[in-house]
This record gives structure tokens, C-alpha cells and sequence, in this order.
């Protein structure tokens, strides 16, 4: 498989054996796209099971609990609604967390919320997290 970057200095760049993805909305189901096309092994969950089993045509591996998708996964990217949404979708995938997984949130969140999050995950599990929002408010604000 190939190695991603998001950044020269990304703490969290990796080489990837499987993806647990999180969140087949339009951003999500397209970044899955793009990464079955690249040749990555992709585990898909969403709230609503059919958009999740919609990119099983694309090769993407569909599965009914984010504890399940995430199990095997070296990288979990989530591309969810909100902070709440986000920790919740995260204590229900715990269990099938990896030790030393790498959770990279695309999600447009709070600054707060995320930082929290991050603390919160860093103290209780051999996890890397890491926010990728898709908008520059996320960035801008304490």
C-alpha cells in the first residue's frame, strides 16, 4: 500500500494496511473513492447502512458497527457532523481500536472540542489523533 502525507511535518503520516472510514456523506463516500483508487483497503461504517454498503461497488468493505470497521484498521478518518456526533462514533469504535491507531478527524468542529477530544483520547488510549477540518473556522479560534 502506498504512504499518505498531509503535511511535511504530519505526526500521524503513516503506511496504511487498512482505513477504517467514518461518515459516507459527500465528502466522506469521495474521499473512499479516492482512496480505493489509489489501491487502499477501506472499511466503511454510517449511520444510515446504506450509503456505507453503496461503495461496497467501489471495493470499499461495509460493516453495521464502527467497532467493526475499526477493527485492523492502522488509520481511522472520520468525516462527521459535529463534536458530538464525533465522540460518539469514537466510544463506540473503541473497542476495536488498534494500539497506536491513528485517528484523523476531517470533521468541522470546534477548536475546543477538538483539543479536548485529543487530551481526552491521548490519556486513556495509545492513540494519535489528528484534526483535518475542511474549513479554516476550525483553525482561526482558540
Amino acid at each position: 500500500m502506498s504512504e499518505l502525507f498531509y503535511g511535511a511535518d504530519a505526526p500521524f503520516a503513516t503506511r496504511s494496511l487498512m482505513i477504517a472510514f467514518y461518515g459516507m456523506g459527500l465528502l466522506g463516500s469521495n474521499f473512499v473513492r479516492a482512496l480505493r483508487r489509489r489501491g487502499e483497503a477501506v472499511q466503511v461504517w454510517n449511520r444510515t447502512s446504506e450509503r456505507a454498503r453503496a461503495l461496497a461497488a467501489e471495493g470499499a468493505i461495509p460493516l453495521d458497527h464502527p467497532a467493526q470497521a475499526a477493527k485492523g484498521a492502522t488509520r481511522i478518518h472520520l468525516t462527521l457532523s459535529d463534536d458530538a456526533a464525533v465522540d460518539e462514533v469514537l466510544e463506540l469504535a473503541r473497542p476495536g481500536f488498534a494500539p497506536g491507531v491513528i485517528i484523523v478527524d476531517h470533521t468541522t468542529t470546534s477548536p475546543s472540542g477538538t483539543r479536548a477530544r485529543a487530551e481526552r483520547w491521548a490519556a486513556r488510549t495509545p492513540v494519535r489523533h489528528g484534526a483535518l477540518p475542511w474549513s479554516s473556522s476550525a483553525a482561526s479560534s482558540p
